[in-house]
């Protein structure tokens, strides 16, 4: 065993807790809340069982910056593998079968959820013998009967160990657990969803209004409907046999707060607003908006208090930028300081790179989505002082306490995802104390989401409350 005190671990003492715990188990689930090392603890667990062979399925956001880092510090005698980038399956599973057959024999390889299941990378997980298992960010097996979550029970029965790493292991309800402790250990929850459900879950059947066909020629009438959850402290008992839990209670985090900035729309786009959310289709030069339901309305009017709206044969417009000159208004307030802008839609990112090159004309403007990851550059001071975060890319395991100043130009509904953003600002390593600042069109749907999602309510029933009140 190693001294945990001596750098480069110098771990806290309920991490080396953390490992001890897992040390004597095949699969342990390390239920540590947002920023309290989850991945240091992990590598220490590696470590103590002398681990040669990992493989670590991850979000691909975090697989070249968080974890490369983590294994270059703490298991330097490993090869990184970044399995998690954009090139074909194929290729990426000839990468793994190449490093296990040729290379120094200690690695770990970074494959992202989207992929580890396929067949290519499947077929050359088995290929590899011996290996040890960790799934970052566990909870996105979640879905019981997902490709993803059944190729991850399947590839735990071949692990030596196995690790699963969350801070939210119910998302949207306790039946999220049955999906997540399955591929750690069986003798949790077992592997028949239905006996799981009878167990905890209260159900209904409700009616459907049409009848509509199922499997081996059925038809189907009713359907369960979910009306509570029972047994809680049989199911708390269950998972705590192989769970380290840790909040966030640990950390000495400094003081946090919360700042609403209105943004006014021109009263002619407000006008175009109110059409929308009272259903009534909006004529644009390019064409025409059409909210054909509850959803559609709901995502053109979060676009549209971004200041852009998108007609039916998906030509986008500008319409305002409101929101834009916000955030430029903030940036000259908090001159040099680095500054975090979350973000939901594509066209938000532009207005918000044209507003950091607003402030700062000669300087890069760094970006974590589907088309980017600058986190690396950013943390190093050589990606300017603004970067614009995706909320589905940049939720999880990465570090951005190098700023103090986060802003929320437009957020999704998911509840699990905004607190994932605000701990990657206030964390442990953050030394100074975070302002949130939330970029908001006052009487807007921005405000139903802003305030369920700071009082932790559903949002998305929030939403609906929302849209209904306005019919």
């Amino acid at each position: 065993m190693i001294d945990y005190s001596l750098p480069p671990w110098t771990l806290r003492d309920y991490q080396v807790g953390g490992v001890e715990f897992a040390h004597h188990r095949k699969g342990t689930m390390l239920l540590m809340g947002m920023r309290t090392g989850k991945t240091r603890t992990t590598c220490a667990a590696l470590h103590s069982w002398g681990s040669k062979r990992v493989v670590v399925v991850l979000p691909r956001a975090i697989s070249d910056t968080v974890w490369r880092e983590h294994v270059e510090t703490f298991l330097p005698d490993h090869t990184y593998l970044d399995l998690a980038d954009k090139s074909p399956v194929k290729k990426r599973a000839a990468a793994l079968l190449t490093e296990a057959k040729y290379g120094a024999g200690k690695w770990v390889a970074g494959i992202n959820y989207q992929t580890f299941w396929r067949p290519a990378m499947i077929e050359a997980l088995n290929a590899i013998g011996e290996f040890d298992l960790v799934f970052d960010e566990i909870h996105k097996l979640k879905s019981q009967d997902g490709k993803a979550s059944e190729a991850g029970f399947r590839l735990s029965m071949r692990a030596s160990h196995v690790l699963g790493l969350t801070g939210t292991i119910f998302p949207n309800s306790p039946e999220d657990g049955f999906g997540a402790y399955r591929p750690v250990d069986l003798g949790v929850f077992g592997r028949d969803f239905v006996r799981f459900k009878r167990a905890f879950v209260e159900t209904e059947m409700v009616k459907l209004k049409k009848p509509r066909p199922g499997k081996r020629g059925r038809i189907i009438t009713h359907y369960p409907s979910v009306t509570g959850y029972k047994n809680e402290k049989e199911m708390a008992r269950r998972m705590d046999t192989c769970t380290w839990r840790v909040d966030r209670s640990v950390l000495n985090l400094t003081p946090a707060t919360h700042e609403v900035r209105h943004c006014s729309m021109p009263s002619k786009v407000m006008t175009q607003y109110r059409m929308l959310e009272h259903g009534i289709a909006v004529e644009l030069d390019s064409g025409t908006v059409n909210p054909a339901n509850a959803l559609v309305r709901a995502l053109r009017l979060q676009q549209l208090t971004g200041g852009n709206l998108v007609d039916d044969d998906g030509v986008e417009s500008t319409v305002h930028n409101a929101k834009r000159d916000a955030v430029v208004d903030l940036l000259e307030c908090i001159p040099g300081e680095p500054f975090v802008v979350f973000y939901k839609f594509v066209a938000d990112k532009n207005a918000i790179f044209e507003a950091a090159r607003t402030v700062y004309p000669d300087d890069p403007v760094s970006q974590i989505s589907g088309q980017g990851n600058d986190l690396r550059a950013w943390n190093a001071g050589e990606g300017g002082n603004v970067i614009a975060v995706q909320v589905g890319a940049g939720q999880e395991g990465i570090d951005l306490s190098r700023a103090a100043h986060c802003g929320f130009y437009s957020t999704g509904f998911s509840l699990g995802d905004y607190d994932q953003a605000l701990a990657r600002i206030h964390g442990g390593e953050q030394e100074r104390p975070v302002g949130y600042y939330h970029f908001v069109v006052p009487g807007t749907i921005d405000e139903a989401v802003s305030r369920a999602l700071r009082a932790k309510t559903n949002v998305n029933q929030a939403v609906l409350t929302h849209i209904k009140k306005r019919k």
